[in-house]
Parts: C-alpha cells; sequence; structure tokens
C-alpha cells in the first residue's frame, strides 16, 4: 500500500523512512545544511501572508498583470505581488499570461510579437501592459515590495532575465525577487542564478505542473533545502502540510477568494494563501484609500501615475469576474 492510501496517522510515520533515505545519500554541512542544496535565505515569509495573484483584481478583472493592478493593490496594502511573465518575440519578458492574448486584442501567441507591439495593447481594452523592466523600475520605488515569479516559458532562462534586468537596475533588488520554480530538479537553476547575483529572498517550489507523489516533493525539499511549497486547493493533503512544517518549510496555497475561504485554508496548516482580491486583516475588505504610496513614473516618461486605489470594490467576488477564462489556469 502506497503512503498516499494509508491512514493519516499511519502516513506520518513514514516522513522519518523519507527523511533518512535523502539524507544518507547526502553529505551535510557543519551547519546540518546539505551540499549542494539552496543556500541559507535569511527571509522568512510573515504569518497570515496574501500575495496578490496576477498583481492582484481590479475593478471585477483579474489576470491583468497590469498598472493599473499594481497600483491599486499597492494602495490597499498588499506587499507581496505574484505576475505572470512571458517571453515576446524579441525574447524581453513581459508581464502576461500566456493563452489570453484574446483579451489583448493579439490573434497570435505573444512569443510572435514584438516587445513594442505587445505594449501598444491593452488588457481588456482599458489596462496597461507592461514589461519586466518596468516593473522591476517601479518595484526600486517600493522598498516593502516583493515579487513572486511565475515564468510561462523556459525556467532558466526566464529566472536568468529577472536577475540580470534588477542586477542592472539596482543590485539589492534581488533579495525581493521570489522565484518559484516547478520541477523536482529547477533548483539547481535557482541556485546557479544565486552564485552569480546573491540570493533571492526565498525561494518556492510549486506543484501545479508536476505530478510526484507526496514524498517524491519531500526528498526535492531535503535535498535542494527548498523553504516554500505552493500547492493548488486541489493538491492539499495534510499529509504533505504537515511533513513541510516538520522540516522547517512552509506551504501555500493557491488560488483562494473571500476572507473566510482564506481563514479556513490558514487553519489547514499553511502558510498563506494566493488571492485575487487583497484585503487587510484589520478590514474585512478592500477599503476606500490606503497606506501612503509614491507617485510612481514609467521609466523613460515624464508622466507621472496615480497610485489608484480609491474606489470600493463593489464587484471584486469570484462570481463577478469578468476573466472569460478557467477558474485554475495559474
Amino acid at each position: 500500500m502506497s503512503a498516499s492510501r494509508l491512514p493519516l496517522r499511519r502516513r506520518f510515520l513514514w516522513i522519518p523512512a523519507v527523511v533518512l533515505c535523502v539524507l544518507a545519500a547526502q553529505p551535510a554541512t557543519a551547519k546540518g545544511r546539505l551540499s549542494g542544496g539552496l543556500g541559507h535565505h535569511p527571509f522568512t515569509l510573515p504569518a497570515n501572508v496574501l500575495f496578490a495573484h496576477a498583481l492582484g483584481g481590479i475593478e471585477g478583472h483579474i489576470y491583468t498583470n497590469s498598472l493599473e493592478a499594481l497600483e491599486h493593490n499597492l494602495a490597499l496594502g498588499a506587499r507581496f505581488f505574484e505576475v505572470d511573465f512571458s517571453f515576446t518575440a524579441d525574447g524581453d519578458l513581459v508581464c502576461f499570461h500566456r493563452g489570453l492574448e484574446s483579451h489583448v486584442g493579439l490573434t497570435v501567441p505573444v512569443e510572435e510579437v514584438s516587445t513594442e507591439e505587445f505594449l501598444s495593447h491593452t488588457f481588456d481594452g482599458r489596462f496597461t501592459l507592461i514589461d519586466l523592466r518596468t516593473l522591476l523600475s517601479i518595484m526600486e520605488t517600493q522598498p516593502q515590495m516583493y515579487l513572486i515569479t511565475d515564468t510561462k516559458d523556459d525556467f532558466a532562462s526566464s529566472l536568468l532575465q529577472i536577475a540580470t534586468v534588477a542586477a542592472s537596475i539596482d543590485p539589492q533588488l534581488i533579495r525581493r525577487i521570489i522565484p518559484q520554480f516547478y520541477f523536482a530538479d529547477q533548483w539547481l537553476d535557482v541556485a546557479r542564478i544565486e552564485a552569480q547575483f546573491g540570493p533571492f529572498a526565498t525561494v518556492i517550489f510549486t506543484l501545479y505542473r508536476t505530478g510526484i507523489s507526496d514524498d517524491a516533493v519531500i526528498a526535492t525539499v531535503i535535498e535542494g533545502n527548498v523553504p516554500v511549497v505552493t500547492m493548488s486547493t486541489s493538491r492539499w493533503d495534510p499529509y504533505l502540510v504537515e511533513s513541510l512544517k516538520g522540516l522547517g518549510a512552509a506551504a501555500m496555497v493557491h488560488t483562494v477568494n473571500g476572507r473566510r475561504h482564506v481563514e479556513a485554508w490558514l487553519h489547514r496548516g499553511f502558510r498563506g494563501v494566493y488571492t485575487d482580491w487583497f484585503f487587510t486583516w484589520e478590514r474585512p475588505v478592500a477599503f476606500s484609500g490606503g497606506p501612503p504610496l509614491r507617485r510612481l513614473v514609467l521609466p523613460g516618461s515624464s508622466r507621472a501615475v496615480s497610485p489608484g486605489g480609491a474606489s470600493f470594490l463593489k464587484n471584486a467576488v469570484p462570481g463577478c469576474l469578468r476573466v472569460a477564462a478557467p477558474t485554475e489556469i495559474y
């Protein structure tokens, strides 16, 4: 009988065996860390943290990855932003979820259009599209902002471009970037880039593209010193979450909307959630105004951008979303 089929109490007995098997195969350092794994990441995700998914929802729209979404959710108090990155025909990363081309007026895949052409469009006819450099330039002006990457193309080359552009703007920016990797051996790509540019804030192993077992996830966390694992609500397993906690790793879950649902998932042992509709724990819903926000100026432009975020999100509930796409497209 596999571990996944055992009763919950018996399944937890498998954890030491998995840990010991991996440890036996790996030499340990003087501090107990596994050699060859990711280096130490001093940053720890705060408890009950909310990641603004695809830069957060705005005016009933999700997956926009837009300038306005970023402004709006910064003004609401969001500090952790997950963003989708796709390559254009020029080899530049833009903030866009591949597969939603119809929402930006494209009739061909984003990888077949130039960066200039892509940026001349808007999402759903109203939201400003941005590229990697613009996003990181804005991030430089917001010292409390952290960026969680969701790369839709080749992982290693995408992450290398992110680190390279960040270093060209401010070498310290990399300490506020949190890469997500997708397959068990990709922590090695993260380690190689960290060796060149310095450590990221932390690193996440996200499971939505892999079908490996819970025990294989645990083995990857041990082998690679992976500090955070993200899973979907449908991938959740109490055995996996408790095993990760026992190893000192945090678990995150996506995508959860509504305070009641967020609280329910946090009570299952998760450090935090990815959400389309950011809220603060002090107030139960999105609210008018927000903390002081520096005016944003697009790189290479004198145009100041209003922080936004003043309108009450009357339509910010799952039943009112206007993106005609599956609810789980990640």
